[in-house]
């Protein structure tokens, strides 16, 4: 495996009794587990912002993942750490390094407990991945647990995404269950909540409360672990009346074309009436009530939807348009097979029970 394009944890399922990590590294995913070992092949890259920047800062971009991955998760004991991790680049402009810095922390968005950020020495810029000091108030153990109840929480909704044989019916599933899992994060006073927690996809998924950044980082976290290209976007929500809030939602890559979504403001809301659900780029409404901020990187023309997603047509097919069932059981120890985007294609050096 190429380290330099290893990615880091997308998600922890239990697969009949074993803990399997998936992470993706470029277009491959890999996924390690104590008896067994599995290969998923994707012909995607989810590295949204990565895909804007030039070949030098990509470079430098691939240097850091390789060093995150390497110094905060071990895949000898399957554990993230909390280890602060440094690049020094000598030869760009801190403009140039300062968009490095930006397109891993919001192609690492849902890594709620780190944060990306560089600053000048004078004679070079340093990109650092440290600890975010939101949620300075976890030790390293909680943030392990944490991260072991999201994976437990998600391991039903990613059983059945697993079934779907289309992105669209993957992705509008992922919308429909968050916005029926959680409610948005309000304080004593009817204001957003500022604990640090309703903030991430934790607060989302296993407190199921949030405010609106543990919406888009669930969608985010959930839309990955199926191989479907999105990324976080955060800027503000513009009311009609003029003011402006902190807000973060979703852009999502189906069929070739980019959608905005934004589970937050169809909160509760029936299906039928979802509003914010694969609208189209050009879409009047969101983006007059979204503006993003600076960093958000805006896809190329012939990548922009013009066309809402028909989401009544997608939600028809969910009861019925499943892949075809197949039942693995994995018995030996250091078992391998591999695993493709349309289901299990190659088993190799490994005694299984298919049916």
């Amino acid at each position: 495996m190429n380290k330099r394009r290893l990615r880091a944890i997308l998600f922890v399922m239990v697969f009949f009794s074993s803990l399997i990590y998936v992470f993706n590294s470029g277009s491959e995913v890999h996924a390690v587990s104590m008896n067994s070992e599995i290969s998923v092949i994707n012909d995607y890259s989810s590295r949204y912002n990565y895909s804007f920047l030039n070949d030098d800062q990509k470079k430098a971009y691939d240097e850091l993942e390789e060093k995150f991955v390497n110094s905060c998760y071990s895949s000898y004991d399957s554990k993230w750490y909390l280890n602060t991790v440094t690049l020094t680049i000598f030869d760009m402009s801190y403009e140039t390094v300062d968009e490095v810095a930006k397109a891993f922390n919001y192609d690492h968005y849902y890594i709620y407990w780190m944060y990306t950020y560089c600053y000048s020495t004078g004679k070079a810029v340093v990109i650092k991945v440290a600890p975010n000091p939101r949620y300075n108030m976890y030790t390293e153990n909680d943030i392990q647990n944490q991260y072991k109840e999201i994976c437990t929480a998600t391991v039903d909704v990613l059983k059945v995404l697993s079934e779907y044989a289309t992105d669209e019916q993957k992705a509008y599933y992922i919308y429909k269950w968050i916005t029926e899992n959680a409610s948005y994060a309000y304080d004593e006073n009817g204001n957003p909540s500022e604990i640090p927690i309703d903030h991430s996809m934790y607060g989302n998924i296993v407190n199921k409360t949030s405010v609106c950044e543990g919406f888009a980082e669930a969608f985010s976290y959930l839309c990955t672990a199926c191989g479907i290209e999105n990324a976080v976007v955060t800027g503000d929500a513009v009311r009609a009346n003029g003011d402006r809030e902190g807000h973060a939602w979703n852009i999502v890559k189906l069929n070739g074309k980019y959608y905005l979504v934004d589970t937050t403001w169809d909160e509760a809301v029936a299906p039928e009436k979802f509003s914010y659900a694969f609208k189209a780029l050009n879409d009047d409404n969101f983006n007059k009530t979204h503006d993003p901020n600076r960093y958000y990187n805006q896809p190329g023309e012939e990548e922009r939807s013009t066309k809402d997603i028909d989401i009544k047509s997608v939600s028809t097919t969910l009861n019925y348009n499943f892949r075809s069932e197949i039942h693995i059981s994995l018995k030996p120890e250091d078992s391998k097979i591999k695993v493709y985007n349309n289901g299990v294609t190659a088993l190799v050096d490994t005694n299984l029970s298919i049916g």
